[in-house]
This record gives C-alpha cells, structure tokens and sequence, in this order.
C-alpha cells in the first residue's frame, strides 16, 4: 500500500525524466488534495474492490475502482480512462484513502499506532526557528501541557469554548487555522524561517505544535478531542481528513474487548460533542466542509436538519 504512488509513474524517454517525475508529484498532490477535501462519496466495498464516485461540489466526475489483495493493489479502473490503465487524480485520491485507512487503523498487540502526520513538521519547524526539538514521550507530554495552558485547553469548560468558537484567543492570532489553503506541507523548504510568528508557518497554528506532542507522547485520546476542534472549527477546506483520521484512529483493536468498548465510547462522546449544535464556518457562506462530512458519515436527522437550517439563517441575516 505504501508503494501505490509507483502506479502513477508516466511513460516517456529518459531525456524527460524530469518532467516526468513533476508530472507525477503534482498530480499525487492533486489526488491527496481531492482527497482530503472529501471529493469521494458513496464508498462501498465488495470482496476485495474498492469502489468511490468522485464529485466536484454536487456533480458527478468519475467512478473509481480499486482491486486490492492483502493490502497490495492489484488494479485500478476509472470510468475517465476509457479502458485504459488510468494515470487520473480519481483513481490517486482513491488510493489516498486506503493508504490513509491503512495508517489511521493499525493496531499493535492490541494497542493503537498513532501515525506522525505533524511531527516532521513541527520539528523542523522548532529546528530552524527556535533551535530546538522535542525527543521522547515523556518530554513531549510535559511540552504537551504547557501548551494546554497556553492555548487554553486545559480545563473541560476552556475546551468547549475552542469547540464552540467563543473563545476569545480567537482575536489574538493563535488561533485555527491561519494559513492559506495552497501552501503545500510536502514542501522541502517549509515553513517559511522569515514568516512573523509560529501561526503563519503552520497548518493550525499553536494546534499544531500541540497535536505534534500528542503524536509524540501516543496519547491517542486528546489528539482525537483536538481533531474534533479541527473538524468542528477549521476553515480549510483539507479539514475534512480529520473526520476519516478520527473514525480510523477509535476503531475496534478485535484483540481487547476493555479497549474496544473504550475506543467506542470515546467515538461516541465526541460525535455526540460535535452534533450537539451546527458547527458553521466563519467564511462568507457559512457552510463547513469538515462538519458537512461529518454529518453524511454520522449525522442524524436532527443534526443534518439543525445544520441546514442555520445556515439559511446565517444567509439570511447577511
């Protein structure tokens, strides 16, 4: 599953390999992109295919299958290729998700394996800005609660705030999230070492130093609390990851029945959270990506008509 970009390599002399690899690097970033804006809809799964359509907005773009044999994708069709082996966005941001999947779900002996999506990030950040990183668990849980205190999560009450966009840091710049949408987090050079504060070179600002000590520290609980904050607050439109990375990262061990139920709950309690109220964006139509796919994966009828209602609310006020 890790080796999938390998499908997407183009064809061509060796005169062009350049150009050939760019090819192949922008258009991973666009399957990766597609993705992670929830492009994909109605998932289903039969056997060992894989099956999505891609939407852009409310139209219909393509229909994607994926074959796959222990882990290992063993074929790819798109209805855009017309019979050929298809070199598409589609088919990549379809592989996207199952190797999305395959790192969010993998359980150790029972225990949850906490990918480093922001680590990396975070450390050359601290690197080539303050001079300094964090090493090890224990050093990051303790650089984890500073941050709390700092950011203001430290308390139930503090976080519901952050969840309910009523915090009054919102006004202070260190807030979720302050950076465009096209800066690219793959790139060698970022973050920018003459951007003026830490929120300007980081997806989520202060967020994202934390959610780094949560990777570090493998405390999979407050990571996924800090998800819900992304998901429920977050202006980009790549937020809607966070709704596949929370729902992978709980999911059942099958190995420990205590965990399970756990995990399970925990699930529950922060969707419950989340659907408690219309999480609307602060962008001029209201609508949020990230909640809209939290609402077609888990929305009841309540939630999804709360949600739609608020928003014609909200346009007609404005």
């Amino acid at each position: 599953m890790n080796e999938f970009s390998l499908l997407f390599q183009f064809d061509g002399p060796e005169s062009e390999i350049q150009e050939r690899v760019a090819a192949q690097t922008r258009l991973l970033r666009q399957g990766r992109g597609l993705y992670e804006r929830g492009g994909l809809r109605n998932w289903h799964e039969m056997g060992n295919t894989c099956h999505a359509d891609v939407v852009d907005g409310d139209n219909l773009v393509a229909s994607v299958a994926v074959r796959m044999q222990e882990r290992t994708i063993t074929g790819i069709g798109c209805t855009c290729a017309q019979g050929e082996a298809p070199r598409c966005v589609h088919a990549c941001a379809v592989c996207f998700r199952l190797f999305y999947r395959n790192r969010y779900s993998s359980k150790l002996n029972g225990k949850i394996v906490i990918p480093c999506e922001v680590s990396e990030m975070v450390d050359r950040c601290g690197a080539r800005r303050l001079g300094a990183w964090v090493y090890g668990e224990d050093a990051a849980r303790e650089t984890a609660l500073g941050l709390e205190h700092l950011i203001g999560l430290d308390e139930e009450y503090r976080y519901q705030r952050w969840l309910d966009g009523t915090h009054f840091g919102e006004i202070l710049g260190n807030c979720i999230p302050s950076v465009e949408e096209e800066i690219d987090m793959d790139t060698d050079h970022w973050p920018d070492p003459k951007a003026p504060d830490l929120t300007a070179d980081l997806p989520h600002g202060w967020f994202t130093l934390l959610e780094a000590m949560y990777e570090k520290s493998h405390d999979f609980e407050k990571l996924a609390r800090l998800y819900a904050i992304y998901i429920a607050r977050g202006k980009l439109a790549e937020d809607a990851r966070y709704v596949d990375r929370l729902r992978w990262m709980l999911s059942e061990t099958g190995q420990d029945d205590e965990i399970d139920a756990f995990l399970k709950e925990l699930l529950q309690e922060i969707l419950n959270q989340l659907m408690a109220r219309p999480r609307l964006s602060d962008g001029d139509d209201r609508h949020n990506n990230a909640y809209e796919c939290l609402l077609r994966e888990y929305g009841t009828h309540e939630a999804i008509r709360a949600y739609l209602d608020a928003v014609e609310q909200m346009g007609h006020k404005e």
